[in-house]
């Protein structure tokens, strides 16, 4: 059984019409106003060293030179690109930072640490991944 065209170029026209009354800055309710706090505008992003336990092989100890009170966060990348494999992030509370990281869940291989503060400033360190 088909629909009659006229049919279905009413529902288009009443569909259309009801898409254009309906107000698109409120239709989820957001505040507009909403602030986040970055914290501190970072003026260092540096990873100072990397050690890899030679026990597991796993684990990842990062001391980094960080901004006091700025957030940043930790990327492990495939050097080919694609999304970041994990993830971490933090604010800093004090100007030398170590942070332990734990990619037992990751398969061994060559990839990219990349440390990136809220300003865009990044700075990237190779690191190979075996058992």
């Amino acid at each position: 059984m088909q629909i009659p065209a006229h049919k279905i170029k009413f529902l288009a026209a009443a569909l259309l019409i009801l898409g254009c009354t309906l107000d698109p800055t409120d239709s989820f309710n957001v505040d507009t106003n909403t602030t986040f706090d970055l914290g501190e505008v970072p003026q260092s992003t540096r990873i100072v060293s990397v050690d890899i336990d030679a026990l597991t092989k796993t684990t990842i100890t990062l001391n980094m030179d960080v901004t006091i009170g700025a957030m940043y966060t930790i990327h492990l990348l495939h050097p080919l690109g694609g999304d970041p494999l994990a993830v971490t992030g933090f604010t800093a509370t004090t100007q030398l930072v170590t942070v332990e990281l734990d990619y037992s869940t990751i398969s061994d291989g060559l990839y990219d640490i990349v440390l990136i503060d809220t300003q865009g400033n990044s700075t990237r360190i190779p690191i190979l991944l075996e058992r």
